[in-house]
């Protein structure tokens, strides 16, 4: 792309062999496509961490990624797709998440209402080059120990899951109670990848999917909508989703 054009951001198809199967294509922005792969078996259900990983090999000239993994894969649909290709059954259903406890997260109120949210958001935007460029992109972070980690940007929601998700299994960066941040809506697909990689909280610019937020509700993930705007939503598990008392 000439840099005189007008912007434009990357998006390439990029195939996932594994165990030498083709398994899956994405249309993404290719880059950190080792965290881009190692989130996706995470949060599609195929592995359970990193440590299943026997073999990564990227091969960017042919837009192709080689996986090998220490278990047998799942069936050729992705496990964690809401809708299978087969015929007319659900292949997946939120019946299948077991009722848990909320899980333990940073105050999302204090956090709000303190206008560290805020700050954080836009950290995490300053440290996205393609945003900068043009914008047409969605962007992603890591909220741990109440610092921004593991920055992302892809021309996908869920690409930016798994790759904020990927990084975090690859560095060893503790999951459980900590707060993915999400430019863009929280979908259903999007809940399921948290509640596999044992995320705590999920705040979004946007507001989450009904199918989300009953993902949310089972799992024990907190959500929170609206993360910059007056009247942020809190989605607490297993409750009715509040504004924040004082936001405004």
């Amino acid at each position: 792309m000439s840099s005189s054009g007008p912007p434009a951001p990357p998006e390439v198809p990029v195939w996932l062999q594994l165990n030498g199967k083709h398994i899956w294509t994405w249309l993404c922005t290719p880059t950190s496509l080792e965290s881009l792969a190692c989130g996706w078996l995470i949060g599609e259900g195929h592995i359970s961490g990193p440590d299943q990983i026997v073999q990564l090999d990227i091969f960017e000239s042919e837009g192709r990624i080689s996986a090998q993994t220490s278990e047998p894969a799942a069936a050729a649909a992705p496990p964690s797709r809401v809708l299978s290709a087969g015929p007319g059954q659900a292949g997946f259903s939120v019946e299948r998440i077991a009722i848990s406890a909320a899980r333990s997260v940073p105050d999302l109120v204090a956090l709000y209402e303190s206008g560290r949210l805020g700050a954080l958001f836009r950290q995490m935007f300053e440290a996205c080059p393609l945003r900068a460029q043009g914008g047409g992109i969605h962007s992603g972070a890591l909220l741990t120990d109440g610092e921004i980690v593991h920055v992302h940007e892809d021309v996908g929601r869920h690409n930016v899951m798994d790759k904020v998700i990927g990084a975090a299994a690859l560095a060893s960066t503790s999951l459980e109670r900590s707060i993915v941040l999400l430019s863009g809506r929280i979908s259903g697909e999007i809940a399921v990848k948290g509640w596999r990689a044992g995320i705590g909280g999920i705040a979004t610019l946007s507001i989450p999917s009904s199918l989300a937020r009953a993902i949310a509700e089972r799992a024990g993930i907190w959500m929170i909508g609206r993360s910059q705007r007056g009247s942020p939503i809190i989605y607490r598990p297993g409750e009715r989703a509040d504004q924040s008392p004082g936001a405004g």
